[in-house]
């Protein structure tokens, strides 16, 4: 498997353009896979779960407030894969929506795991499982982040995505693990911008 890498730098919404304009036949693939899921997780159509998802939460609002410049990244990848942005919006929002609308039967605790190991003063070892829906596999991407303050991200992502984990120049490493037994909020800064 070839995995596509993509250098991303200049403006956020030049960034998610190149994104969205170079990935476009992956981001169209995981993204219909995506809301075949979802039709089938949920037993309504994805465009009225996606409308449901976006009006009965606040992460619109939050990433508004707290994390405006990956929105327009957001909608970079929108306007570059020819999908509408509420459909790209709520595809970051992937722990988000494994705990809306759950219940007990449907809930579990998670699977990825993470390991770090300091071998010396100076080097430590992080490593991910990301166990997320096998749907995504053949869809993934590597993301090569250039700040204009000098920071370098490399980061492992599925097309269509900010980004799922990864680390930075400064020796400094983010993984994600969705933590479903802890209480959440509809209202949040989702995980996705979090990271990022």
């Amino acid at each position: 498997l070839e995995v596509p890498q993509l250098v991303l730098e200049g403006s956020h919404y030049s960034r998610g353009l190149l994104h969205g304009s170079t990935l476009k036949t992956l981001i169209h693939r995981n993204i219909g896979a995506w809301k075949s899921y979802l039709e089938q997780r949920h037993n309504i159509p994805a465009t009225s779960f996606i409308t449901d998802f976006l009006d009965n939460t606040g992460y619109l609002k939050a990433a508004e407030t707290y994390s405006p410049q990956l929105l327009e990244e957001i909608r970079g990848i929108a306007d570059g894969s020819e999908v509408d942005f509420d459909t790209v919006f709520a595809f970051q929002l992937l722990p988000e929506e494994w705990v809306f609308h759950a219940n007990s039967e449907d809930q579990d605790d998670g699977h990825c795991s993470v390991v770090g190991i300091k071998l010396s003063e100076s080097r430590t070892i992080l490593s991910q499982n990301m166990d997320i829906n096998r749907f995504y596999d053949g869809g993934q991407a590597v993301l090569r982040i250039k700040e204009a303050d000098g920071v370098e991200i490399c980061a492992l992502t599925i097309a269509g995505f900010l980004g799922l984990c990864g680390g930075n120049n400064y020796g400094v490493g983010q993984c994600c693990n969705t933590l479903s037994q802890i209480c959440t909020s509809p209202t949040g800064l989702p995980a996705t911008f979090l990271g990022r």
